[in-house]
């Protein structure tokens, strides 16, 4: 899904304005050999480069930590595809110790004054190096609401990256590199030899697919690598929609469903629906099975929409769902379905302080927009 661009197109970023945070160095040869004799100065370019590239060509920003070559070049990378494309906002943001102030490239300096980059400058600690970084990496993690991590190359201070990431936000995807060496390779291999079982792994890492983290361990592809990455991430932003509705309402449903269809083309986030993504019918009378199905779909969903009508408050289905998806933490909202008068709501709406909307098209796609904009799952 990484996106080609063409002069004149009408383009959709699927990563607009999200947050990735990437966490990358070169080792050095004055450092631990450890990391610098497993890297590979030529591969850790060209990871951070086609990286880089891949999600800033899908609308996303990269935040990470300054580093005197990592910044330039993924600053230069930022230029290149910021004149291209006219995007306004800055679409990466380095952090920067104040330790390092007067040691900053003059080079990265430009680039971040001509607009392709933010340098925001953390205090310095008087207690030295190590408290100055170990200051900037919270404030960096605490500040900024990330969707994924991506890790390469490095020295100990990307051990101290990954672990702060997971311990911050253990439900978002992270990539490590292996193959361009240094501590990201250390990491995957710690991470082989602490599971037998990669499917563990995949799941300690929050990938989709078993495939990832293959890629992950072997490939060399950067450019192929980075395309698997971003398709992964948009994944975990996908909106699944579950639509509570009575049987009276069948119209209402499709009016809905044709709605959601519309608004895909008017937001950035993927949307799958109950009606359009699973079988809608449940060929059952048994109501133990009924709720079985009716609970997997639910809990399939991340948001329910119910569509309510004149007997929806008579139907004791819609408001079980209801009520389900309250135990399952999942986001419920209300929608009046159109030329309806003299609703009775629902008691539970008002029992859970649940929103309802009007059927009004704008409202509706600014409401999913907002609950896709803090989906993480």
């Amino acid at each position: 899904m990484v996106m080609d661009y063409k002069m004149n197109e009408k383009v959709n970023f699927p990563l607009e304005d999200q947050f990735i945070f990437l966490s990358a160095s070169f080792p050095r040869e004055d450092r631990d050999k450890t990391f610098f004799n497993s890297a590979s100065p030529t591969q850790i370019t060209s990871a951070i480069t086609s990286i880089s590239r891949a999600i800033l060509m899908n609308g996303g920003r990269l935040v990470f930590g300054g580093h005197p070559t990592v910044s330039p070049l993924i600053l230069s990378v930022a230029r290149n595809i910021q004149r291209n494309l006219n995007f306004k906002e800055k679409k990466v943001i380095i952090y920067q110790s104040e330790y390092f102030k007067d040691i900053i490239s003059k080079h990265t300096l430009r680039l971040g004054e001509e607009g392709y980059g933010e340098i925001k400058f953390t205090r310095e600690s008087s207690s030295g190096i190590q408290e100055s970084l170990r200051s900037m990496r919270d404030q960096m993690l605490t500040e900024v609401k990330f969707i994924a991590g991506i890790f390469i190359g490095g020295m100990e201070g990307i051990f101290d990256e990954f672990k702060l990431f997971r311990e911050k936000f253990p439900k978002l995807p992270v990539y490590p590199i292996s193959r361009p060496g240094g501590a990201t390779k250390l990491i995957l291999e710690n991470l082989l030899s602490s599971y037998s079982d990669k499917e563990e792994i995949k799941d300690q890492l929050n990938h989709s697919d078993l495939l990832i983290l293959d890629e992950l361990i072997n490939s060399r592809k950067y450019s192929y690598l980075a395309k698997i990455i971003v398709d992964d991430i948009i994944k975990h932003r996908n909106m699944r929609i579950f639509v509570s509705y009575s049987f009276s309402n069948t119209a209402s449903y499709d009016k809905f469903n044709d709605l959601l269809k519309r608004l895909k083309y008017r937001t950035y986030f993927n949307f799958r629906s109950s009606a359009i993504d699973l079988d809608t019918k449940i060929k059952s009378k048994d109501e133990r099975v009924l709720r079985e199905q009716l609970r997997a779909r639910i809990k399939w969903a991340n948001t329910v929409v119910v569509l309510i009508g004149k007997k929806t408050h008579e139907r004791k289905w819609v408001n079980w769902e209801i009520e389900e998806a309250i135990k399952l933490n999942r986001e419920v909202i209300g929608i009046i379905i159109p030329d309806e008068s003299d609703l009775k709501i629902p008691s539970v709406f008002k029992k859970h302080g649940i929103a309802i909307l009007e059927w009004n098209e704008e409202k509706i796609l600014d409401r999913i927009n907002s609950i896709a904009s803090t989906i993480t799952s």
